[in-house]
């Protein structure tokens, strides 16, 4: 009985002690400040881009396809499922819909027909300022970022 009695317990120290090193880990690295940086990734035909602020990330032009949720997915931690912003430029995007689904949005932007005219610059919180100039033809001011860059990561600083 003895035996059994110990082994119980060092089960739950173990539980116990795994439980308080993810919760230190989590909060490390909310503590940890990041950098901007934008991710521009193929979407269907065109690009997207992923934009992380420590204020949150903004999604670009997410793409007809499902391979926004591998960039999602590489890009930012498991336990983060909200986006400050989707921006849509008018370009077909049927993975807004199952990208909703797996992740919730501070708000959801369209331009063209059924929104905003294309031309304006939304600005967020931390001064990132995106301008949809056409479908598919974004840029993010101040920086020499647009959607005619090549697929990469990028420091926005």
């Amino acid at each position: 009985m003895g035996a059994r009695m110990f082994r119980e317990l060092t089960t739950g120290y173990l539980l116990i002690l795994c439980a308080l090193l993810l919760g230190a880990l989590f909060l490390i690295h909310a503590a940890i400040p990041r950098d901007d940086t934008m991710t521009i990734f193929r979407s269907g035909k065109g690009k997207g881009a992923l934009i992380e602020t420590p204020y949150g990330a903004l999604l670009v032009d997410p793409g007809p396809d499902a391979s926004v949720l591998r960039v999602l997915g590489a890009s930012l931690p498991p336990w983060e499922r909200h986006l400050a912003a989707i921006i849509l430029s008018g370009t077909p995007s049927g993975s807004a819909e199952r990208l909703l689904d797996r992740y919730t949005a501070g708000s959801v932007l369209r331009f063209g027909a059924n929104g905003l005219p294309y031309g304006n610059e939304v600005r967020f919180a931390d001064g990132i300022t995106v301008r949809v100039d056409a479908p598919g033809l974004f840029s993010v001011l101040s920086r020499a970022i647009s959607s005619t860059t090549d697929t990469g990561t990028f420091l926005l600083k």
